[in-house]
């Protein structure tokens, strides 16, 4: 446990071995910013020591008469020091994991997957009309049409090593910058597998493009293709007109709840959706029929696609990204290194992404 000093003395802590380690960990979180500094920090006692005098720490009465790498790594194998390179590691991942300014969460479904087996999502049709029953008459049966898009997830990850010489040199950032550094790598990965699927337009089950002019009545060229209030209309009115794969309902009356934009067209989006009248008229006298309608999403990865083609999309059976049994954060894992002379870490994130249906998602390629 925990001793304070007597009164008139300066409050130092003196923690005992079952939880010095979180005295080690509050001052190497501290040093390295990934918590900001509590107010009783000054009692810690572990405040100014280097990685390597917490190293030196672990191994105890034997220190003395070890060598600076023969210490560190009587260290890394003999007592909780490498647990301790652990907890600060993984809090500089979830810190960086948590700073990361991501969109895709705002207009895609979060999913969850139990395995890496290719996994059917089952989207089934408007159930048929319902028909008038005279007295005395039979109930006919309805049907429905099963549709359903494939999704698998895959591993993404790297490893970065730490050297027994970091330890030596106190370089803090092996274990804070680096892991921060990945974390916001991890982050990035969901919102590639999104956008990916609105720039790369691959195939959906019937064998066509995700956007297309015909079959699918989702793709916008030509004229009409700079954001204006005549040009959203169009793709708003398009998406709710979208009929029933059965053929059970001819307007599904889909409602576009986000315009999602390369950050070149964001300005323009955002005047457009928030403007009283229509920003394409002289004066104010022509009423934009648009405004609020919509959510204004902006990402740089469609910029990096076309710097001119924008995007609307639902609310709903647009795009999934899943995760292995819904955990979304990056996992970190540790082990001895064998081609370095210290420890070895492993980040990895477990993810997928895909189209769920075309009739919620509408493009226009740009002018």
């Amino acid at each position: 446990g925990a001793e304070s000093a007597s009164v008139g003395q300066e409050p130092v802590i003196e923690v005992g071995e079952d939880n010095y380690r979180s005295g080690m960990l509050e001052a190497l979180s501290v040093k390295g910013d990934v918590i900001d500094k509590p107010a009783d920090f000054d009692a810690n006692q572990f405040r100014g020591h280097t990685l390597y005098e917490m190293a030196r720490h672990f191994v105890g009465a034997d220190s003395g008469s070890l060598g600076k790498k023969e210490l560190v790594g009587r260290a890394f194998t003999t007592s909780d020091f490498p647990l301790l390179l652990a907890d600060i590691s993984n809090n500089s991942l979830r810190r960086g994991w948590e700073e990361t300014t991501e969109t895709w969460e705002t207009w895609c479904q979060k999913g969850s997957l139990s395995d890496f087996k290719t996994a059917k999502r089952n989207n089934l049709s408007q159930f048929s009309d319902l028909e008038l029953v005279s007295e005395n008459g039979e109930y006919k049966y309805g049907s429905f049409t099963e549709e359903g898009e494939s999704i698998t997830l895959a591993t993404y990850g790297k490893l970065f090593p730490i050297s027994r010489q970091a330890i030596i040199n106190d370089e803090l950032g092996a274990f804070t910058e680096i892991p921060r550094r990945m974390g916001r790598a991890a982050a990035r990965v969901p919102g590639d597998l999104a956008y990916g699927i609105l720039t790369a337009n691959g195939l959906m089950r019937d064998g066509v493009a995700l956007f297309s002019v015909a079959t699918h009545a989702n793709l916008t060229t030509g004229a009409g293709t700079v954001i204006t209030a005549a040009s959203v209309g169009i793709m708003r009115d398009r998406m709710a007109l979208q009929s029933d794969a059965s053929s059970n309902a001819n307007g599904l009356n889909i409602e576009a709840q986000y315009l999602i934009v390369p950050v070149q067209l964001r300005d323009v989006a955002t005047v457009l959706m928030g403007s009283q009248y229509d920003p394409s008229s002289t004066g104010d006298s022509v009423p934009n029929p648009v405004a609020g309608s919509m959510t204004v999403i902006a990402d740089p990865r469609l910029s990096a696609d076309s710097a001119i083609s924008w995007y609307m999309t639902a609310a709903w059976d647009t795009v999934e990204v899943a995760f292995l049994d819904g955990v979304s954060a990056p996992t970190l894992e540790q082990q001895r290194g064998w081609t370095v002379d210290g420890m070895e870490y492993k980040v990895s994130l477990d993810c997928a992404a895909s189209a769920t249906d075309w009739r919620g998602m509408q493009k226009n390629a740009g002018a």
